[in-house]
């Protein structure tokens, strides 16, 4: 990486304590050239979003050379936000395959999968009549794979994809549960025949919902008779299957009816490399929930994958997730330094792009678990702790999932750095601004974050972004994404969440807007919720800026295109009104 990306790591580092909150406004020193800090981070800017895009940015260029390479940055990063939205609506359309064991005992859930098909159609097709959430599957296509044992007549009867409620009632109700055998069924197959269908390449959400009370054959995957105990007399595994899964971008969901199923699931997740999503079914009136919950989630997946569409030369990285957190008596210390940023002035400051003020590197001691225990659209986290002072804090540290050009830069920590820094300051003016206009009493902040650097050896450098860790008791809520999701209602209330702090959180994005002048918006929130001492505080993290300026805040500002999108689906409440917040009318973008 060049020198001027990691410039900060030749500063000698400071050895005050540093709390993980943010810390009292320096002066900034009388030597910085505003001009100069202006042209290297416009520079560094530029340079990662060339090689995103697989192009070579070669060197800094002088002021004069840089309209050029803006220009460029510009349709780059306009071609991108283009794909990105192009992804997000191929993920709305689903195709969604139920793979269910048809034996003996599985009559009753081979009914209710028939008599909840137009529920579960009609609720993820249909738009909610809160504007912020439009609905969830532009097109559906469903399909059937019933499986039985080997040696069963009918071991298999497949419906292939259809879009017709009608053709898939009329198929499940010609399905009689029977045969079986022994305990275990041909899980394997009915895997494989799933695998087969012809799934299409139109359509970006892809889900297998498996229903089943009985294992796979192989004595490793449960405790009971089995006239297969070594396995799948066909040979097949659970490796290769699930690479298939995998490889084709399926996400498979599992209905739990008993416990006979465990072992073969947790044998399951670790081919996955993901905790597999269970459902408790066995009462089958919750199979029509539980089906809509796995297509949204996988589709509100997707839509936040698609930020990543059009990077070049990617590859994710390899790890295990461990969810248990790691023995730190085994884990040894590394030294580094933590690098954050000071406030910005004010808000004109923002809009009109006066870079942030770095603040100097300071000494960091941490210890890091191996794996990483959860991973999100973009990133993965690993629990850490910061033994820098005796005082030591539980931390969260993040690396982004893929390798390749520039995905491991120190520019692109910076920039996830900047962004929460940015957006902490619009919480503390909003969060100042509603107290004044309203007696519902909500402070919104955002998690102090650092960029980690380690240094493994010569001028290689493993970087991540860090920040404190939530207390176990906190529930997290992702209350919007960048794109089109906002919590609704009823789910705030089945979540026992007060619906006014959502409709606070909506009115905040707008008003970053009207604040900006409409040149800005904060979207993406997600957190915890305290309540302590009669007053609410919602601590957020890892939020995304849309910007009329495509070039800031990385590949999660989708620009002018975002923020609309964010409008098709807001209706101003009671605190856009008290924010005296201008309605914005814009046509959704179906």
């Amino acid at each position: 990486m060049a020198d001027d990306d990691v410039s900060w790591m030749k500063e000698t580092v400071e050895d005050k304590p540093s709390a993980w909150t943010h810390e009292k406004k320096v002066t900034i020193k009388a030597s910085r050239d505003p001009e100069k800090v202006q042209l290297r981070e416009t520079n560094k800017r530029l340079k990662t979003i060339y090689e995103e895009s697989g192009l070579t940015y070669g060197e800094d260029v002088k002021e004069r050379d840089l309209p050029e390479r803006l220009r460029t940055a510009m349709a780059l990063r306009k071609k991108s936000i283009a794909a990105v939205f192009q992804s997000i609506k191929n993920a709305q359309n689903v195709e969604l395959c139920f793979l269910v064991d048809v034996t003996g005992s599985m009559q009753r859930h081979i009914d209710e999968v028939r008599n909840s098909i137009s529920q579960i159609v009609n609720s993820l097709k249909t738009a909610s009549v809160m504007p912020q959430q439009q609905k969830t599957a532009k097109q559906l296509r469903c399909s059937f794979v019933a499986y039985r044992d080997h040696n069963d007549s009918k071991q298999f009867e497949i419906l292939q994809f259809t879009e017709s409620v009608e053709t898939f009632r009329t198929f499940c109700a010609g399905l009689r549960a029977d045969g079986g055998g022994d305990t275990p069924e041909d899980v394997f197959g009915g895997i494989e025949k799933a695998l087969e269908l012809p799934w299409s390449p139109n359509f970006g959400t892809k889900v297998i919902f498996h229903i089943a009370d009985a294992p796979c054959h192989g004595k490793k995957y449960h405790n009971c008779d089995d006239s297969y105990p070594s396995g799948d007399p066909k040979g097949r595994t659970e490796a290769d299957l699930f690479k298939r899964i995998n490889e084709n971008g399926i996400d498979y969901y599992f209905g739990k009816i008993n416990n006979s199923t465990d072992k073969m699931i947790k044998i399951f997740e670790g081919v996955y490399n993901q905790e597999i999503t269970k459902f408790d079914i066995k009462n089958v009136t919750a199979i029509t929930e539980s089906v809509i919950s796995a297509v949204s989630t996988s589709v509100l997946s997707g839509i936040s994958k698609s930020t990543m569409v059009g990077v070049a030369s990617r590859v994710k990285r390899s790890y295990t997730l461990i969810k248990d957190i790691p023995n730190w008596s085994l884990i040894p210390k590394k030294e580094g330094r933590f690098l954050n940023y000071e406030m910005p002035e004010s808000i004109e400051d923002i809009v009109n792009d006066v870079p942030l003020q770095r603040k100097h590197p300071k000494k960091a001691i941490v210890q890091l678990a191996e794996n990483p225990f959860a991973h999100g659209a973009e990133r993965f986290a690993f629990y850490g702790r910061d033994v820098t002072y005796p005082e030591i804090e539980n931390i969260v540290l993040k690396e982004y999932l893929h390798i390749g050009p520039g995905m491991n830069s120190a520019a692109r920590y910076e920039t996830t750095n900047q962004i929460q820094t940015v957006g902490s300051f619009f919480a503390k003016e909003f969060s100042k601004k509603l107290e004044s206009v309203s007696k519902k009493h909500c402070v919104i902040k955002f998690l102090k974050i650092k960029t980690l650097s380690l240094h493994i050896s010569g001028k290689e450098y493993r970087f991540m972004s860090c920040e404190k860790q939530y207390s176990a008791e906190n529930e997290f809520i992702r209350f919007t994404n960048n794109t089109d999701y906002g919590m609704l209602e009823e789910t705030a209330r089945k979540k026992g969440i007060d619906v006014d702090f959502v409709k606070i959180l909506m009115a905040f994005s707008h008003w970053t807007y009207q604040a900006s002048k409409k040149q800005l918006m904060v979207v993406d929130l997600q957190g915890i919720i305290n309540h302590y001492d009669g007053k609410t505080t919602v601590v957020l993290t890892d939020p995304a800026i849309h910007c009329t300026d495509n070039t800031r805040f990385g590949r999660m500002n989708l620009g002018e295109r975002g923020m609309e999108n964010f409008f098709s689906r807001h209706q101003c409440n009671q605190f856009c009104k008290l924010l005296g917040l201008t309605d914005v009318c814009v046509k959704a973008d179906d």
